[in-house]
């Protein structure tokens, strides 16, 4: 309550600014007329727009040598995606696996890696638990800018954890006059859903605010409900030219009725009493000042709460429950060194300094829960180079330590070329990642589950090679990006004293398709397809799910998506810079294809697990949009596997079967409603 009571503060703060009349300074000149005095704007970045987060700072997309995919908030928006991960699933390389329906546990997985192999960031904050593991399932799409999927390990600039890929939630910043949406659905399984939102604006500041409430009584099985409630803000405001400010907080309350445990063919026997109750908190802060023109300072504060609690599961009521805090302060310096027409040389350098802090309990454990905290540092330089406006180059390296492991050393090189006469762009890059051990891992003092103090960080090196082709400007782009991603010193569990030991390596490798065709300003078509192998190359454990020779499981060979997106307009004489945000009519039609993949079926101790292949499926959405009454009322509906299919990410926890959803928005500018000009 006291979140939203500080946001709503600064609201009243950004109406108010917005609603004062804009003042005009006025200079003589000769004793003739007025003119206006303006101050210089700065000139639009060339290209097709920037990504973030492959290299810690805005770089032109075709001068960027990494893999990456850019999913924009209005693309969210048209498919009508309430949850991150179901945005992440059109993503060559990348693979989704949700337990049962909503809200039960959601992995990522990122070109083979593990499940806690890919960092995950809102608003350059970590949302990773410890040791890398992340459960997707509480991360909406509300309040949503962009959201930039970046290939490869990323750990050079952002340390450990991200060895296999990045994950990078952004929040819209505000803009324009107060403006204020409200949304009402309803849909399949006793779903209900509420928004509100509010967003406002201008060059020296900006306010955003999301509230959402998500609520599903009667999932697909008895005791399958679900509800989320979701707070979003942000801040930006300009003191003065030189230095700007912004702050971020992302609020999430989930709680999850655990329909099943222990799944055997199907799943064994339905638990009637387990529960998910989980709180999630995220705070950035920001400051970036210009000290010249071309060198900039940004100061980062990150804080990251998250409260997990499991009541009543299973025939034994298992409780446990797991509390998480990340504090985490850093610097960054980037200098353009050298900047003339045909040569930009920009070095960047940083450190950061995190405290993460764990405690456990659970119904076995006898008071022998992990209660610890982890210090960790690191540091990074960076150096990228453009030429010509064509060539690309990134170089960067940076060593962390940490509380439990030795001093880790990570880097990335890579290259692009832009051939504009031809449309073509090949690339490459070659990096390694590194992932701490989680702290149960290390600091358990539990008999069972007796920590390990002399384990040593995972790591990976990961290279890409691929080729892009752009045919007729936008009409079609096309990238094919062959990979590997090399996993050593995995951390398993061994059973033994310490049960927890660095035991195996993984390999992965594959391919990568990605295709956009855009006949006509109103509609486009993607596509996009992964092939890729994996198989465990050395393992020191006995375990059926990391065994020698054999793929890696919960990892398709094969996977793809075609999706086709409508967005009639009807402004085509009507300047840019004064059209809606948004078109009258908007439609999407998505199928995704995910092929055979190996699983483990775990049964009532004490009978032996079972290595299984789960089958392959095939599933269709679709969603459709109509403005009207000025585009102030939105009707929208959609439908989530049209043809119901069975499908189960996880052997053993069959997902939904055909959803629907409609519902009503309503969208107003406050000051028109009120008499503000």
């Amino acid at each position: 309550m006291r979140i939203v009571m500080a946001w709503l503060v600064m609201a009243a703060v950004g109406w108010a600014q917005a609603a004062e009349p804009e003042k005009k300074e006025e200079v003589k000149t000769d004793g003739k007329e007025d003119v206006k005095k303006e101050e210089e704007t700065p000139k639009p970045r060339k290209g097709e727009g920037v990504v973030v987060t492959a290299e810690r700072m805005e770089v032109e997309q075709r001068l960027a040598p990494e893999t990456y995919t850019i999913v924009k908030g209005r693309e969210i928006e048209v498919r009508q995606q309430e949850d991150v991960h179901e945005a992440l699933r059109f993503s060559p390389g990348v693979h989704i696996a949700e337990t049962a329906g909503k809200g039960g546990l959601t992995s990522l997985f990122i070109r083979g890696g593990e499940s806690d192999h890919a960092l995950v960031l809102v608003d350059g904050v970590e949302v990773n638990s410890d040791g890398g593991g992340i459960d997707m399932a509480f991360l909406t799409t509300d309040g949503i800018d962009t959201v930039e999927i970046v290939r490869g390990a990323g750990s050079s600039v952002w340390g450990a954890d991200a060895m296999s890929g990045v994950v990078h939630v952004i929040t819209r910043r505000g803009e324009g006059p107060p403006r204020a949406r409200f949304s009402q659905e309803w849909g399949r399984y006793g779903t209900w859903r509420e928004k509100l939102s509010f967003g406002t604006g201008n060059d020296d500041y900006g306010f955003t605010f999301a509230l959402s409430r998500y609520d599903r009584s009667n999932g697909r099985f008895s005791h399958s409900s679900y509800d989320n409630t979701t707070a979003v803000g942000r801040f930006d405001y300009a003191l003065g030219k030189y230095t700007k400010i912004k702050a971020t907080v992302r609020f999430a309350n989930e709680q999850a009725d655990m329909f099943a445990v222990d799944p055997g063919p199907r799943f064994a026997w339905e638990d009637r009493n387990g529960q998910k109750r989980a709180t999630h908190f995220v705070l950035g802060l920001e400051l970036v000042q210009r000290i010249m023109e071309g060198w900039t300072v940004t100061l980062r504060g990150g804080r990251f709460d998250q409260d997990v609690r499991f009541d009543n599961l299973g025939s034994f009521d298992y409780d446990s429950t797991s509390k998480f805090e990340r504090s985490r302060l850093g610097a960054q310096t980037d200098a353009a060194v050298l900047d003339q027409e045909n040569l930009k040389l920009v070095l960047s350098a940083g450190g950061e300094w995190a405290l993460e802090e764990l405690a456990t309990s659970d119904s076995f454990s006898a008071g022998l829960g992990v209660n610890e905290r982890r210090r960790s540092r690191g540091g990074f330089g960076q150096a990228k180079l453009e030429a010509w406006d064509r060539l690309g180059v990134i170089l960067s390296g940076r060593v962390d330590q940490s509380t439990g492991y030795r001093t880790g050393y990570t880097g990335k090189f890579g290259v692009t070329y832009d051939i504009k006469e031809t449309g073509t762009r090949p690339h490459a890059s070659i990096a390694n990642g590194i992932k701490t051990p989680t702290m149960v891992e290390v600091f358990s003092t539990n008999p069972f589950f007796l920590g390990n103090r002399d384990l040593r960080p995972e790591m990976s090196r990961t290279w890409d090679i691929g080729i892009e082709q752009r045919i007729l400007g936008d009409f079609l782009l096309a990238d094919v990006t062959f990979f590997e991603n090399r996993m050593r010193r995995l951390v398993q569990f061994t059973g033994g004293t310490p049960a927890f030991e660095n035991a195996g390596n993984a390999l992965a490798r594959g391919i990568e398709v990605a295709i956009a065709v855009k006949p006509v300003e109103w509609l486009r078509f993607d596509a996009g397809y992964t092939y890729q192998r994996t198989r465990v190359t050395h393992s020191s454990v006995t375990s059926v799910t990391f065994e020698e020779r054999q793929p890696l499981i919960r990892r398709p060979d094969h996977a793809g998506f075609v999706g086709a997106a409508l967005q009639l307009n009807y402004e085509d004489g009507i300047p840019k810079a004064e059209r809606k945000d948004h078109p009258r009519v908007s439609a999407s039609i998505r199928t995704r294809y995910v092929g055979r993949r190996d699983d483990v079926i775990f049964y009532d101790f004490p009978a032996p697990a079972d290595r299984v292949k789960n089958p392959r499926y095939l599933k269709l959405d679709l969603a459709a949009e109509w403005w009207i009454l000025d585009r102030n009322l939105r009707v929208f509906g959609g439908i989530n596997n049209l043809f119901s299919r069975d499908y189960e990410d996880v052997i053993g926890y069959p997902n939904d079967r055909l959803t629907f959803i409609i519902g009503v928005e309503a969208a107003f500018e406050l000051g028109q409603v009120f008499g503000v000009k």
